[in-house]
């Protein structure tokens, strides 16, 4: 009994330490929150073969309630999730995003191929009113733009696309394309993991760390950018000193109440900075709520098996939790302040550049770069 006491002795310490020295790091910002094992089953809904030398996986979106859609080759494969009926779609797009506005869906094409190639298309953004209407180009930016990775829609006129490049670029109503970032004049070496939409003004573009011969005076710094969607100004800058996700941004979500999460990889001191392609220390989740920032930390020890290209997503469920990807699969219990963590579907899966989103079923959707669709239900 006195050898047990003394371990749990220690064990406390040693935890609050860790805490302490978090805490200090990031000041009263980082919230103490426990850990603990989860349970639920995985179930592979969808599989298409992923074409040679492409890292692809498929666009997810929850449209019109009770369909979530997926991509495949040249076509869109829709299944309620309500009766679990399956219904497909021919599409011009392969591999493409997701976004919805009304009755139309937006498909922007994700074959990674170049100009000349037999498969290239002129149009890489499709627009098709559901579910039987015919799909309309949208044209192409220009330039080195080629593969959509990701689109955001506010529901009206207005488009948002993630190409490489990379850059961002909204499409107007009369189908002209304008770029939105990075403002002329500034560059950057690497892709944006992710960008999205806070309503009713605001885009969210998460920029990773990178190097680069660019003249430091010319390169985007790491971070959040925040641009107002009226007039493509830019409105603040987000970095470490805001939440200690915004160090290594992966994914952004604003949840239904408004308040918005920031899921990225940060260090675990001064001296220990992750950058891009190298292993991150700590996961935090960061959120942004009544103008106050708040940090939690995704795990008790260092994240020795990830990297700042991990695959990352957010949703929310409908008792208001927040789920998250990153190196396994994660419920975050705010009431509780307690994380739940339930592994990965498959032995070596690779989630990297993944999507998910949460049904009112209570089940979680997520791909993976292999071009499987799977669910989780938790038990």
């Amino acid at each position: 009994m006195k050898t047990a006491a003394i371990a749990v002795a220690i064990a406390v310490v040693l935890g609050f330490a860790f805490v302490s020295e978090t805490m200090a790091r990031s000041g009263a910002r980082l919230q103490a929150t426990a850990f603990r094992g989860g349970m639920g089953s995985w179930e592979r809904v969808y599989q298409e073969e992923r074409p040679p030398g492409i890292d692809w996986a498929p666009g997810l979106l929850l449209f019109k309630d009770n369909w979530v859609i997926v991509t495949g080759k040249r076509r869109t494969i829709a299944f309620d999730w309500r009766t679990g009926k399956q219904s497909e779609y021919s599409s011009p797009a392969s591999y493409g995003v997701l976004a919805a506005s009304g009755d139309y869906l937006w498909v922007g094409d994700n074959t990674n191929v170049a100009p000349g190639d037999p498969s290239y298309s002129a149009d890489r953004v499709y627009k098709h009113k559901w579910p039987k209407g015919t799909w309309e180009g949208r044209g192409h930016p220009g330039g080195a733009c080629a593969n959509v990775f990701q689109l955001c829609s506010d529901g009206k006129a207005n488009l948002w696309a993630l190409f490489d490049g990379p850059m961002v670029l909204t499409l107007s109503s009369k189908g002209d394309w304008r770029q939105a970032f990075p403002p002329a004049g500034e560059h950057v070496t690497s892709s944006f993991p992710h960008i999205s939409l806070v309503p009713p003004d605001e885009l969210w573009i998460s920029a990773r760390r990178a190097g680069g011969d660019f003249p430091k005076s010319e390169l985007l710094p790491p971070g959040i950018t925040v641009l107002n969607t009226a007039d493509l100004s830019v409105k603040r800058r987000l970095s470490e000193k805001d939440c200690s996700a915004c160090y290594n941004p992966l994914a952004s979500f604003q949840d239904s109440r408004r308040a918005v999460w920031v899921l990225g990889a940060g260090p675990s001191s001064g001296a220990s900075k992750p950058e891009i392609g190298k292993k991150a220390d700590y996961t935090y989740l960061s959120v942004l709520k009544d103008g106050k920032w708040s940090d939690y930390l995704m795990s008790q020890a260092p994240s020795k098996n990830l990297t700042a290209r991990s695959g990352a997503a957010i949703a929310e469920d409908k008792n208001g939790d927040i789920w998250v990807y990153h190196g396994g699969l994660f419920r975050f219990d705010i009431s509780a302040m307690t994380w739940y963590r339930f592994g990965e579907p498959a032995p070596q899966w690779d989630g990297f550049r993944n999507e998910m989103l949460a049904t009112p079923d209570g089940r979680i959707w997520l791909t993976d770069r292999h071009g499987s669709v799977w669910t989780f239900e938790e038990k």
